[in-house]
Order: C-alpha cells, then sequence, then structure tokens
C-alpha cells in the first residue's frame, strides 16, 4: 500500500479563543491522543504557531462539506484529494515533520475551528521540513530584492552550482558537470528525458519498472506505468519495456529480480533507463542489494 500520513485516535480536550478579523473570535479546539498509543510529543495536543495571517485564514474557512464541494467543482479530478473516501485533510498549517489540519463548526454563531496535528509521512514537496525557519527567512529577504528567471547573471546562482557539483563523483579531465535548476521533479525528469532521447535518440527503447511514477508531463506519463494502467494499458507499448517491480519479502526472491534485469536488458542498443528510487506509489519499493547496480551494468554494456 502507498504510505500514508500517519492518524492516531484522538479525543477533544480543550478551547482557546483568539481574536478574528472584524471584533470576531475564533474558539480554537485542540486534539488529545489516547493514552494508549506510544507517539511523538508532538502530536499530543501542541498547539500550532497562531498568528495573525492563519487567523485571517481561518476566519474564511468553510465547514468541510462546502469546502470539499467547492473543490470538486473548480478542480478536474485528476488532481485528486488526499483521503476523500473517509475524511479530507484541511492542512493550513506546519511545523517540522508535522502537518495540522484545521475543521470549522458553527456553533450558536459562533465560529468554532478545531486542529490535529499529524506525522507527515506522505508530503513529497518539502525536504527539510515545513515552515523551515532560515529558509523562510532566506526566501523573504530575496523576494525583497528581486525573483526573476536565470537569464541573467548572479553570484549566488554560480555558488549553489558549484555547491552541487562538489557533491557529484569525479570526471574525466576535461569534462564538467553541467546544473540545470528546475522547480519540480515532473520538470527535472521531462528534461532528463530529453537529454537522453539527444544522445541516444528518439526511437530509444524506454526501460522503466512496473508500477513506477515519473511525473504528469505527456512525456512522463508514457514512462509510468502507474499512470498507463489507470488508463487502461495491460503492458507495455512499442518500444518500451517494464522491469518486474523488485518487490522482495525478506532475503528471498532478489535473484529473480536480479535475473528479471537480465532478460529485459538483453538485445537492447542505446537504450533510455528511468527508474523511481523508493517507489512511492509502488508502497516504497526499496530495491534489493546489487540491483541498482546491476541495471546500470546492463545499461551501459548496451550504450545506454
Amino acid at each position: 500500500t502507498t504510505a500514508m500520513t500517519v492518524m492516531f485516535p484522538r479525543r477533544k480536550r480543550s478551547f482557546a479563543l483568539v481574536s478574528g478579523s472584524e471584533g470576531s473570535s475564533l474558539k480554537l479546539t485542540f486534539s488529545v491522543f489516547t493514552p494508549s498509543i506510544n507517539c511523538p510529543p508532538a502530536l499530543v495536543s501542541l498547539p500550532p504557531n497562531v498568528n495573525s495571517f492563519l487567523i485571517r485564514q481561518l476566519s474564511f474557512l468553510p465547514p468541510l462539506k462546502e469546502l470539499t464541494s467547492r473543490r470538486l467543482v473548480s478542480t478536474p479530478s485528476c488532481q485528486s484529494v488526499s483521503y476523500s473516501n473517509t475524511t479530507p485533510l484541511t492542512v493550513m498549517s506546519g511545523h517540522g515533520s508535522y502537518l495540522t489540519s484545521y475543521t470549522r463548526d458553527d456553533n450558536s454563531g459562533a465560529v468554532s475551528v478545531s486542529y490535529t496535528n499529524y506525522l507527515d509521512t506522505r508530503n513529497n514537496v518539502p525536504s527539510i521540513g515545513h515552515s523551515n525557519p532560515v529558509l523562510a527567512q532566506a526566501v523573504s529577504q530575496q523576494m525583497n530584492l528581486v525573483n526573476t528567471n536565470t537569464r541573467y547573471l548572479h553570484p549566488s546562482f554560480e555558488a549553489l552550482k558549484s555547491k552541487l557539483q562538489s557533491t557529484l563523483p569525479p570526471l574525466p579531465p576535461g569534462d564538467t558537470w553541467k546544473v540545470v535548476l528546475t522547480n519540480s521533479g515532473s520538470e527535472s525528469n521531462d528534461l532528463a528525458l530529453r537529454v537522453a532521447s539527444s544522445r541516444n535518440g528518439p526511437k530509444a527503447t524506454l526501460v522503466t519498472t512496473e508500477h513506477g511514477y515519473h511525473g504528469h508531463t505527456e512525456l512522463l506519463i508514457k514512462a509510468s506505468p502507474y499512470k498507463l494502467k489507470k488508463l487502461g494499458a495491460s503492458g507495455p507499448d512499442e518500444g518500451t519495456r517494464w522491469l518486474r517491480a523488485p518487490l522482495v519479502r525478506g532475503r528471498d526472491g532478489a535473484e529473480d529480480f536480479l535475473r528479471d534485469v537480465d532478460v529485459t536488458m538483453k538485445g537492447l542498443r542505446r537504450p533510455t533507463v528511468i527508474y523511481e528510487i523508493g517507489m512511492s506509489v509502488a508502497g516504497c519499493v526499496i530495491p534489493p542489494e546489487g540491483y541498482l547496480s546491476r541495471l546500470e551494468e546492463r545499461g551501459r554494456e548496451a550504450d545506454g
């Protein structure tokens, strides 16, 4: 199963009153988790950082059913809502490894907003934690100067690329790592496939992994069996080969998947190989020891 946000049983315990906009008030209730569950302290009734900006947003928070209905009307179904089959989360703040979901209930003319903290094991956007103060300050300072594209020169741009290059393995004399900054995984993977196509040729066989997902551009959907199966595909198209997802139980079965790499890559000439490390949508499939090195070896043997 796909990794999900950890959710614990809870009970309402107390509330705090804060001033809202235009003289109104918001009642912020918080949740306490049952003592029978051993969970991190941050999940136990710790309130979020309630500031004036959050309060202003909460003052416009509609009831959950209304917000869900508006989302379904204004947003295409391809942009799904997590936990829509149970209770969607209205996430409006976060801190570190935790997200906070808010729910509004109107009782006797008063606005009551309850919130619950969740351990975030699913969100794939921030890699250094939610509301990271160092990042927030750096972004704020830069936005107060300029926000533009990379067509112009900037010393910080070159410094960042140098730091990234220093983490990569050395190249033969005369070769240099080139760095292109992108703003999403889809953009990065789409660029990677276009670079590979310019080297291997537009008709090069594409090797991907069953259940793999690489992004939502047209090029990446064709490389993502996870998406193709949802569109009715039963197997790879001509010019594409699918590796079996290396789902190994314990120590058994690793050799079968290594042989699958040999069989899938056999007879190929200059293939393009794309692999999703961790395979999150397939259930966080971690390849067995030696799998990626075997895949790289077979790809280089085929001049891919």
